[in-house]
């Protein structure tokens, strides 16, 4: 019943060893057209089970539950007649036990069981690991010797990429200087490649061995200053978060983490706890923080033995999410010529019933309309900054909002005011031809319902991929939400 997008593209001559060829194959899932999928005669009887984003797609397939994560990246190498394949793959989907810790309501959390390894249930959790929820994108990477060089591999959440060391990724895989969405992927590849290479000789050796001889996948945060989410990040940086088995699940959080420590990798924070009865008030405490965007926790046996991941969201976090969300449709009629006073308004209906439908937030029935006035100040603040700016402040205002949300918000609370804009968003504004329509400079949220996976998250993005027929572009399959792969 499945599909996702195919995207098959051939790996760069300058990123591979003399008389290698390889091949990169990513699979990646496209839930917009799920979406529409359900409205169909086909899928209209999982239209309530596909409730939600991807949620609704996992939950309506148990073989994607099992195999696939939002990116799959599989490479295969060729030398006189012999060929390695690799895969890289992030993290199986999980979700939260209650409503309250999804982005928006699904029937995900009713069947939290089936997102759980191995067929366990949370009977067969003996201890949870509480780590940090980086404000972040997901990344991934990984080592492998292959024909006698060491390559890495590495990319976004839903990309992945490739190149033997010591070539020039720079050139390979470059940054979008104003594209931070775009830039997700490069900006991992440049992260990996530069940590490996500054690591002493004789810890580098070894922790490329260690990750090739047990074929594991590592798992890092990246949080970008230039593209936030919720919550203002001053300054980049990378967090590690976990490592994966070859199968996909995660190795116990203590040893994962004893591999960070014992090779200077920076990491998310760690709290192990054996008493399963905190369990529930160790969630609420995360609910109730204001300064986080969540957490992941990680259920294990004691033997160490992963039974399932678990997110859960702070209050604060859906709150300020449900607002960005509701408030696309107001920043993107800035753009038109109707009167933004209108759309205000419209907003402003939206956002007291969207606040309203935050049942599944503690205190919704109490404190929704206290909810509603701050995001309709926050609106009517953002409108009125803008109607009163130059025509460089208004493409800023527009660009803060996308691509520097957690800033622009978290300085109207502090301050009911929406100014001043960061440099990031007027230089980006400057750069920027006056126009109708169109990213300033992506706008797209890979995690936002109203919006698929950036179109600058391709497998092939930047120069590393793509450079025989398709001329990097590769070959994209992405008529239905799942496609058996089909090689052109």
């Amino acid at each position: 019943m499945a599909r996702t997008k195919i995207h098959l593209v051939s790996v760069a001559r300058e990123a591979l060893a003399s008389g290698v060829s390889a091949t990169a194959e990513n699979f990646r899932l496209c839930v917009p057209k799920f979406s529409k999928w359900l409205k169909s005669s086909e899928g209209k009887r999982f239209e309530a089970r596909g409730k939600g984003y991807d949620d609704g797609v996992y939950l309506t397939s148990a073989l994607l539950r099992k195999f696939l994560p939002r990116g799959y990246t599989h490479f295969c190498f060729s030398k006189d007649g012999e060929e390695v394949n690799v895969v890289l793959r992030g993290f199986f989907k999980f979700t939260g036990l209650t409503v309250a810790d999804e982005d928006e309501e699904s029937n995900v959390t009713a069947e939290a069981h089936s997102f759980l390894f191995h067929g366990y249930n949370m009977e067969d959790a003996q201890r949870f690991c509480v780590t940090t929820k980086s404000n972040g994108e997901n990344g991934k990477y990984t080592f492998r010797k292959i024909f006698g060089d060491w390559y890495a591999f590495a990319g976004s959440k839903n990309t992945g990429n490739t190149w033997k060391l010591g070539a020039d990724v720079s050139s390979l895989y470059p940054i979008p200087d104003l594209d931070p969405i775009a830039g997700v992927g490069p900006r991992i590849i440049s992260y990996v490649d530069r940590t490996v290479s500054e690591m002493p000789d004789a810890a580098r050796e070894s922790f490329l061995e260690m990750v090739n001889q047990s074929q594991v996948t590592v798992m890092v945060e990246q949080n970008e200053e230039r593209h936030e989410h919720i919550f203002p990040i001053q300054k980049s940086w990378v967090d590690h978060v976990a490592i994966l088995t070859s199968e996909g699940f995660p190795w116990s959080q203590h040893e994962a983490f004893e591999v960070f420590d014992r090779y200077g990798l920076r990491r998310v924070a760690l709290e192990i706890c054996t008493d399963m009865s905190k369990l529930s008030s160790s969630m609420d405490d995360i609910r109730n923080s204001t300064d986080t965007e969540g957490a992941v926790l990680y259920l294990e046996r004691l033997d160490g033995v992963a039974v399932g991941l678990i997110k859960v969201k702070s209050d604060h976090y859906v709150i300020a999410r449900r607002t960005r969300e509701i408030l696309r449709g107001l920043v993107k009629a800035s753009e038109g010529r109707k009167p933004l006073e209108l759309e205000l308004e419209k907003t402003k209906g939206k956002l007291r019933e969207g606040m309203k439908t935050l049942t599944h937030v503690a205190g919704c029935a109490e404190h929704h309309q206290e909810w509603s006035k701050r995001a309709e100040d926050f609106a009517s603040s953002w409108v009125g900054t803008f109607q009163a700016s130059d025509d460089v402040t208004r493409r800023a205002l527009v660009t803060e909002f996308h691509m520097k949300f957690g800033s622009l918000y978290h300085r109207f609370l502090a301050s009911q005011k929406v100014l001043p804009l960061s440099d990031f968003s007027l230089e980006v504004a400057r750069a920027a031809a006056p126009r109708r329509g169109g990213p300033l400079p992506s706008e797209e949220d890979p995690d936002s319902p109203q919006h698929g996976p950036s179109d600058g998250e391709s497998a092939g993005e930047g120069k590393g991929q793509g450079k025989g027929k398709g001329k990097g572009k590769g070959k994209s399959k992405g008529k239905s939400w799942w496609r058996r792969p089909r090689r052109s």
